[in-house]
């Protein structure tokens, strides 16, 4: 039985270039109050140097954006992931998860990390690529992990 196509996604630098038309997607209602803006995940990239801005195309076209970095040596740490509402509900946010997991394996991290506002229904999104609880918090937001090294599903 084949698999369906499915649309992938490129994560590409925010560049002085391309930041408007990614600071301009808004999420959906069902994310509000879980997602930041991505002016605000942008400026944080400024003061924090291990994070870097990607904005996630699909067939060439802005779908959201995400902020990666490497929390610990040989850690990477998810900080920010949004897809557009108008994006929403095709399989696009399995697919920039996907493209920041390849990030990390190129850059040979052997772990991912995240965190989520309580709630949230992208956590089962995340258990779905395989990431796991680690009994951690960061503030009043759980900790997810996802270890490289083992073969991970979706």
């Amino acid at each position: 039985m084949s698999r369906p196509d499915r649309t992938s996604v490129e994560l590409r630098p925010l560049t002085p270039g391309n930041w408007r038309e990614f600071v301009a997607l808004r999420v959906g209602e069902s994310q509000r109050g879980y997602v930041d803006e991505n002016v605000l995940a942008l400026a944080e990239t400024a003061v924090h140097e291990e994070l870097a801005a990607y904005g996630a195309y699909a067939e060439g076209e802005p779908v959201g954006m995400l902020v990666f970095g490497e929390s610990e040596p040989g850690v990477g740490m998810i900080h920010h992931v949004m897809l557009a509402e108008e994006h929403q509900g095709r399989g696009l946010g399995r697919e920039v998860l996907r493209a920041a997991l390849e990030l990390a394996r190129e850059r040979d991290l052997g772990r991912v990390v995240l965190s989520y506002i309580p709630g949230n229904p992208a956590a089962r999104l995340y258990e779905s690529l395989g990431f796991r609880h680690t009994g951690k918090k960061w503030g009043e937001e759980p900790v997810m992990a996802l270890d490289l090294r083992r073969e991970a599903p979706g």
